[in-house]
């Protein structure tokens, strides 16, 4: 892969750029997981060398691809919290919160809640 062989030769930025393309291609091919975990390795690329900018890494930067609310649960199950303790803390019902969470999931292609708060972790956006 031309990012690793660019980090390989300390050319950071280069490959902070190369590995930014990877998420717009998988977004491009509906593959989230994959999105996501490919702009996290921009992400920590770029920040390995003050925080590098170009178009690709602007792209691949964007949020995840959830609503404030999803993204709020989303924070919530990161940080551990049942579904009863999001529920008590929206003032709402635990079958909305359990929904909600569902979705997110699916729009994120990961399984349950683990697989949640390990990529919410990895991307660094809550």
């Amino acid at each position: 892969m031309a990012a690793e062989t660019f980090e390989a030769l300390g050319a950071l930025a280069d490959a902070a750029d190369a590995h930014a393309l990877a998420p717009i291609a998988y977004r491009d091919h509906a593959d989230t997981q994959r999105s996501v975990e490919a702009a996290a390795a921009a992400a920590a690329l770029a920040a390995r060398c003050d925080h590098a900018s170009s178009p690709a890494l602007d792209e691949a930067a964007r949020p995840l691809p959830l609503t404030s609310r999803k993204r709020e649960l989303a924070a919530m199950v990161t940080a551990g919290l049942s579904n009863r303790q999001i529920a008590d803390r929206l003032v709402a019902p635990v079958g909305t919160v359990e929904g909600h969470i569902y979705r997110a999931c699916t729009e994120l292609d990961v399984s349950d809640r683990t697989e949640l708060a390990e990529l919410m972790r990895d991307t660094g956006r809550r």
